[in-house]
């Protein structure tokens, strides 16, 4: 049995591991409200460039015709922390990528890295690099023309649902399923030559295509930023209620260790009032 010293050293260190724990899951809750607020304005921004799109006939599908073939994406993260939903998007992504082996793969963050070094290390892919914390236009406008030349763009991220529940999410870009995302917003889209174009309808199109995509990756990534930050609340509320378990335990061992020792005194007490009888 360990002695009294050494439970109560393991207390000290499990009360400070939890005060860490409270601290992360204040900035994750706090993470969580302030992308809630961002995902809204992203979406409305979308919607906004998907209803000019449909004033000026911006037709997606002209966009297909110099394009190369398709790209995966999967959307991993920089640290852990996050639970199993890593875990879990990357194992749908894998599934894809093996039945799509002539894809180009793409991965965002070093804890994919990590993941495809264990279990596909003789995938080749390119890797992304994006913040966890924030979502940086500059880093955006670096990425987005190294995936708007393919055909299709396969996203495999963590989606939202509420603060218990996130899915595992994949989205696809470019031509005919863009206009599926579009109607998860509950937009038509339409194609009209109402107006007239300077420069041309071609050169139009693919400008409001190149925004409607980037728009729809950022909204993409901020979705994923949020579902990995609800997915770390759980696991720390989780991993404080193993705290809180292993406190309680430690703290009935002391009790059962100091009974032990009080036994033993009195026991010896009695053993000296023996003798000297």
């Amino acid at each position: 049995m360990r002695s009294r010293r050494a439970i109560n050293q393991e207390l000290s260190s499990m009360g400070d591991f939890r005060g860490l724990i409270e601290v992360y899951e204040e900035l994750a809750a706090m993470k969580v409200q302030s992308i809630r607020h961002a995902i809204v304005t992203a979406r409305e921004y979308f919607a906004g460039l998907a209803r000019l799109s449909e004033e000026v006939g911006a037709d997606l599908k002209q966009l297909q015709a110099d394009k190369k073939g398709e790209a995966i994406v999967f959307v991993a993260a920089n640290a852990n922390l996050f639970g199993p939903l890593i875990g879990e998007i990357f194992t749908e992504f894998l599934t894809y990528v093996k039945s799509n082996p002539t894809s180009h793969i793409y991965v965002v963050g070093s804890v994919g890295v990590t993941l495809m070094a264990a279990y596909a290390p003789d995938l080749k892919y390119q890797l992304l690099e994006i913040s966890d914390e924030e979502i940086d236009g500059s880093i955006l406008s670096k990425i987005v023309p190294i995936l708007l030349p393919y055909k299709k763009i396969h996203i495999f991220y963590g989606e939202f649902n509420n603060i218990v529940d996130q899915a595992v999410k994949q989205r696809s870009f470019a031509g005919s399923e863009l206009d599926e995302q579009l109607s998860d917003f509950a937009l038509e889209q339409t194609s009209h030559l109402a107006y007239l174009y300077e420069p041309s309808i071609d050169t139009i199109s693919k400008k409001l295509g190149t925004e409607i995509f980037a728009s729809v990756f950022e909204q993409t990534m901020r979705e994923s930023q949020l579902a990995k930050y609800a997915a770390r609340l759980m696991h720390l509320d989780s991993a404080m209620a193993k705290v809180d378990q292993l406190k309680t335990k430690l703290s009935h061992e002391r009790l059962r260790l100091e009974r032990r020792i009080q036994d033993k005194k009195q026991r010896a007490r009695l053993v000296g009032i023996w003798q000297t009888m």
